[in-house]
């Protein structure tokens, strides 16, 4: 619930998330078919969803992998400790078991290094170095296992049907970072157990185990970039970070992590992206879940954060498709630090959101606007926190025009849509408790949603394309009922 100042986000994006038609008004016939059978599914997938996440466009075609397969020239290198030799007279085979790539070109690297480091160091700070590691295990209790000290890109690919493992520190017990200052830098490519001072992409059908008992699991100091491959990562701070941007369209990732899950930062520049499109994600962290200093974006694939602070944090959070389940112990989804311009914005376009949150659900500094998509948000049981929270007093807004929206919390704090809004919403005090099934119906009976509390509570909101301007409907939760008619095209029973 951290907070900063606002200034007015840009009319472009305002624009379009309005240019579409209002309720309609009056009529008998309620559109039952799709929505009612959506919705019956989707309540049923949401009961296991605090474990497991359902998988949707699980990945992108995955082209780096593909220029990389069709790559036909290879050097060697085989990693032994004490003894690892090459085919490439510019790998340099140093004492205690380091081996030192100088120069662009494809390695083919397999074996096993113990107290041991397979730099990159190349003399052209433009060349392109691709790693196909193909069985490979490096461990070092002090140091960086994998370290790209100089190169333009470096490329990793893990080679199908090998287990690969990096491992620096000694293996411990992943929990609360308490002091991130004296754990990590945030610029230097340094301590984790892959780190790279360029940006970095790692690909490929096989398995890549990063274990940063030192500091992180993967960093960059440029823009990292996963596009494939079965990444297991463990890291006593952050999991996975490129200082320039993160960039996900494949794989398949698990990432415990004792701060930041997926993280974005950097001194060189103030604003950075993370953009996830495809992929299945699972997160278990002791900070946030995903962090950026610019915008996070959301696509495509399926990420589910099962223990966080707050799932999603950054000045701009954007969800175009992907299926994403959050627990969080603050804010599920926060729109907040500094961005660019200003402004703080939260927009859902498509998507199927479930949060589960100890503080405010959906928490925008500025903006938060639905326009598509599929929310179960169930927000606080007590205090000043509630399902939805908008920057009112930075001049944001809450507004929705399509798209359908649950949203359970306490009172106190709750809010609902604007009434500038184009489709049509409520609000009713009704307590509910862990376990109840909340039902929204017709005038008729028709059953138009149905969503299980996992909390007690006593706000309701709800939104459909479905509810009409003029129509009367029923909420229950339990035993309790209550009636509420849409005289206007966002009511509440207050």
């Amino acid at each position: 619930m951290r907070k900063n100042n606002y200034r007015k986000t840009a009319a472009a994006l305002l624009a379009a998330s309005l240019m579409l038609a209002g309720c309609a008004s009056g009529s008998s016939e309620q559109g039952t078919s799709a929505a009612s059978k959506e919705s019956s599914s989707v309540s049923e997938s949401v009961k296991g969803s605090e474990t497991q996440a359902e998988t949707v466009a699980e990945t992108e075609p995955d082209e780096v992998a593909a220029e990389v397969e069709a790559i036909k020239s290879w050097s060697t290198i085989k990693l032994l400790d004490n003894a690892s030799s090459t085919s490439d007279t510019t790998v340099k085979i140093g004492d205690n078991n380091k081996v030192t790539i100088q120069e662009g070109g494809n390695y083919v690297v397999t074996g096993k290094l113990t107290e041991g480091v397979l730099s990159v160091k190349t003399t052209d700070e433009n060349a392109k170095v691709v790693i196909k590691l193909a069985g490979v295990t490096i461990s070092n209790s002090e140091k960086t296992a994998l370290k790209v000290k100089s190169a333009g890109n470096v490329i990793i690919y893990l080679e199908e049907g090998t287990e690969n493992v990096i491992t620096s520190g000694k293996e411990t017990v992943i929990k609360e970072l308490v002091d991130e200052a004296a754990s990590e830098s945030e610029d230097a490519a340094t301590g984790g157990a892959i780190n790279s001072a360029c940006d970095l992409t790692i690909c490929g059908p096989g398995s890549l185990s990063s274990y940063g008992y030192l500091k992180m699991g993967i960093h960059s100091k440029g823009v990292l970039k996963i596009t494939g491959g079965s990444l297991d990562v463990k890291a006593v701070a952050n999991g996975i970070k490129g200082n320039n941007g993160v960039t996900i369209t494949g794989g398949s990732l698990s990432i415990l992590s004792g701060n930041d899950a997926i993280k974005t930062e950097s001194s060189s520049q103030p604003y950075s992206d993370i953009n996830i499109s495809g992929g299945k994600i699972n997160i278990n962290a002791f900070g946030d879940g995903i962090q950026a200093t610019g915008t996070v974006t959301v696509s495509g694939g399926t990420i589910d954060i099962r223990q966080s602070k707050e799932g999603l944090e950054a000045p701009n959070v954007l969800i175009n498709d992907g299926q994403l389940s959050i627990r969080s112990d603050d804010d599920g989804i926060n729109a907040s630090k500094s961005s660019k311009d200003g402004a703080n914005t939260m927009i859902f376009n498509g998507g199927k959101v479930y949060v589960n949150a100890g503080g405010d659900g959906l928490d925008s500094n500025g903006d938060l606007i639905v326009t598509g998509g599929e929310l179960q948000i169930a927000g606080p049981t007590k205090g000043k926190s509630g399902a939805l929270d908008n920057g009112n007093e930075n001049g944001g807004v809450l507004l929705i025009s399509g798209g359908t929206v649950i949203a359970i919390g306490s009172t106190g704090n709750d809010k609902v849509f604007s009434e500038s809004s184009s489709q049509c919403a409520f609000e009713v005090h009704l307590n509910f408790s862990e376990g109840d099934v909340i039902t929204v119906s017709g005038s008729d009976g028709t059953v138009l949603y149905t969503f299980e509390a996992i909390k007690t509570g006593s706000s309701i909101v709800f939104s459909s394309p479905e509810l009409k301007k003029g129509e009367t409907y029923t909420v229950s939760a339990g035993s309790n009922k209550k009636e509420i008619t849409l005289t206007e095209t966002v009511v509440t029973d207050n």
